[in-house]
Order: C-alpha cells, then structure tokens, then sequence
C-alpha cells in the first residue's frame, strides 16, 4: 500500500494525534473514505487498519456503505520504517541518512510533510538533502572507513600526503543540530566523486590529495572524531573557500611549470628548426664557386662557340637546381614561422596569470625568435640572388669574348629564359607528383 494513501486518510481525518504503533482517525463515512479504506485493506501491506467502528460497534471493512454517520479507523503503522514524528526522529532512526540518501518515502507528522523521490524539496528537507550529498561524498572520498553496522558511528579516515603525519579520523553522526550549517557549496564535491573522474581528468588523484591535506589543515587536532564532523559540518562554506583556494593554487603551479617547459622545448625547437634549414642549404650554396671556375674554362680561344655556349647552359641549368632548393627551404621556413606564430599565441593567451619573471621568459625568447626568422630570411634572399652569379657572369664573359651583336644577346637571353621556364615547371611538376 502507498504510504501517501495513509497520509491522505490521516490528513482527511484532521491529523489526530500519533503514536508510534499507530493512530485512529475519525472520518465521514462518504463514498471517497470508504474506497479510500478498501483500497488498504486490499493492499495487505505493513500499514494495516486493525479495526473500523461505526457509533462504537465494529464492522467489516467489505460492508461498509454511505452514511450520516461517522467512522473511527483504527491503524497499525507496521514495523516497516517509513513515518516518523519529526526531522529530528529521521536523521537519528533512519539507516537510509547515515548512508548518505534520503529515503524513497516517508512522511513527517509533526511538520506535516510527505516526501517521494524526485519530489522538490526546501526548507530544512533542502539543508537535510545536501547533508545526505556530504555525507555519501565523504563516504567514498575516505581512504578507508567502517560501514559494516549501520547502527555504530562511522568512523573515516583520510590519509595525509606527508606519512609521517597521522591520519585524520571523522566520526560520522548525523544529527538535527547539523541542519544549521550552511552546505550551499556542497557541489564543490561532484568533479571528485564523479564516476568518470578519475579516467577524464588527469589532476583527479591531485584534487583527492588537495582536499584531504584541506581537511587535516581545516579541522582543529583538539577536536575528537564526532566534533571534527560537527565542525566540517557547521562550517563548510569556510572549508569550501579554503579546498578551491589551495585548489587554484595549485593550478597555478602547475600551469606555471608546464608554461616553463613549453616555452623552453619551444625555443628550442624553432632554434633546431632554422639550423636545420640553413644546414640543408649551406652544402648547395657551395657549389657556386666551382660554378664560377666553370667559367675559366671558357677563357682559351681554341674553344668554339658551342662549348663556350654549352658552358654556359651548365652554368643556367646549375643556378636553376640551385634556386629551386633555396625555394624549397624558403617553404620549410615560411611554415616554420608559422608554426612558430601559433605556439606563441597559445602561450601569450595565458601569460597574464604568470609571474613576472615567466612573462619576461616570453618576451625575450619571442624577441630572440624574432631576430633569428629575420637573419634566416635575409640569408635565405641573399642565396637566392647568389645563385645567378655564375650563369649571368658566363653569359657577359662570352658576349665579351665573341664581340656577340645585340640581336645574337637577345636570342641567349630568350633562350636561357625558356629554358629557366622549362626547367622550373618540372620541378613543380616532381613536387606535385610528390604530393599525390
């Protein structure tokens, strides 16, 4: 049977007097009252109604008929646990609190008050619910604890991070007096005890130490187990304000080293990065003097004209593999400094919470940075021009040596620019099938 029909009948009834075993209500003997009372019997749950009198005589509930008349229910509350007289009898009687939970059911005589689950409660059930959510939290932040009697006091025990300091010992004794306190920050505890806590998020175990050394730190030594939990209790905003204080500290230390490191891996890669682009064309840099000895070799007369003019084809062909390479380390480098723009966006969107020390860190190794992409570049340009040094000091040697005529210097020039032209759209023709 419902638990909220027996309600509904002794609310009917004017809300007579409770006795534990049970109490009689008086009642109209109308249509709703009496299906209201077959409705129990017929549940034949622990809530039994032992006798109904009309006028001083009993009579069965199944002859029951609409009268005039008014109807004394005698009920008999049954041993099963789901009334009590006041909050103060629910906290100290039932084993549902002491485990942290409100009971499914129950109803309160003295406040008048039914409670299912799901309902929406307030007032002193509000400040009870939230003393059930600390309780069940402590309960599974201790390291170790005593549930096996649910009628002993629970006695937790935090661990301290320091193993030469002794545990910490929190009687667990759920009382009226505790509805006092003022538990409006009791969420603080649902990043620790969520289920997916300890698998998302990587601080967990850190965050369960923090809140621990908080306690230890928190609670006065001079109080035993059951005033530690009274204290916690009645001054847990000012707990709470102390665990997210060492909990932002914390955080800080933490994403102050972390910040150190990026930033020192940072600078060192870019400088690894640019040494590397710089090393990879030093080797093809070289080659442009023997370009330019090349040229001596056009120097004796007996030469003809086309080994002088094959000379210098080499020579084009040279600084064209030459300045495709620079252009390759030119790419490598513009995505190098990109790169490099990205870290220090992610590290600057952050610098304003560091010390002033690890801004200034920030500050030079982007200025440092800097400097080295600009010299980088300049040297990388210089190469390039460079580079057309022998093909363009071969082609006026040889305009020097044969007296060549201004229309015989504009077909070379043609030629070496469809040649340069050729040569250029096949190395994007291997970097495309490179790609793919």
């Amino acid at each position: 049977m419902p638990l909220s029909d027996v309600v509904d009948i002794y609310r009917k009834s004017g809300k007579p007097p409770f006795l534990k075993e049970g109490f009689t209500a008086i009642l109209p003997a109308s249509e709703d009252i009496i299906t209201l009372i077959k409705k129990i019997v017929q549940a034949n749950d622990n809530y039994q109604i032992d006798e109904v009198l009309i006028d001083g005589n009993e009579i069965e509930v199944e002859n029951l008929t609409v009268s005039e008349s008014q109807l004394a229910v005698v009920f008999d509350l049954g041993s099963e646990i789901r009334h009590f007289q006041n909050i103060e009898q629910l906290i100290s009687e039932s084993s549902d609190i002491k485990k942290g939970e409100l009971p499914v059911e129950f109803y309160l005589f003295d406040e008048d008050i039914y409670y299912q689950k799901g309902n929406d409660v307030h007032g002193d059930l509000l400040k009870l619910k939230q003393l059930c959510v600390l309780i069940s939290s402590l309960l599974k932040l201790a390291h170790y604890h005593n549930v096996k009697d649910l009628t002993e006091e629970h006695h937790l025990i935090f661990l301290s991070a320091e193993k030469t300091d002794s545990p910490l010992v929190i009687a667990m004794i759920p009382s009226a007096d505790l509805l006092m306190g003022k538990l409006s920050k009791v969420s603080i505890l649902d990043d620790l005890i969520a289920d997916e806590a300890s698998t998302i998020d990587t601080h967990h175990s850190a965050k369960i130490t923090i809140f621990s050394t908080t306690l230890k730190e928190f609670l006065p030594l001079s109080h035993n187990p059951k005033d530690a939990f009274y204290y916690l209790v009645l001054n847990w905003d000012d707990f709470a304000d102390l665990y997210l204080n060492n909990l932002k500290t914390y955080s800080s230390g933490f994403a102050f080293h972390k910040a150190k490191k990026e930033v020192a891996e940072a600078e060192i890669t870019f400088s690894e990065q640019l040494a590397n682009i710089m090393s990879d064309i030093t080797g093809k840099i070289l080659s442009i003097p023997v370009s330019l000895a090349a040229i001596i070799a056009m120097a004796p007369a007996s030469n003809s004209v086309l080994i002088d003019c094959l000379i210098l084809f080499g020579l084009i062909i040279s600084s064209v593999f030459i300045v495709g390479s620079i252009q390759n380390q030119q790419n490598r480098f513009s995505i190098v400094k990109q790169s490099q723009y990205i870290v220090f966006e992610a590290i600057q969107g952050t610098a304003l919470n560091f010390p002033e020390a690890l801004e200034k860190r920030i500050k030079d190794m982007k200025d440092t940075t800097n400097r080295n992409i600009y010299i980088t570049q300049s040297w990388l340009q210089l190469f390039r021009i460079i580079a057309w040094f022998p093909c363009l000091l071969g082609a006026v040697f040889l305009c020097w040596k044969y007296d060549i005529s201004k229309e015989t210097i504009e077909y070379i020039i043609i030629v070496s620019l469809v040649t340069i032209c050729i040569l250029r759209a096949l190395q994007k023709l291997h970097h495309h099938l490179q790609k793919t």
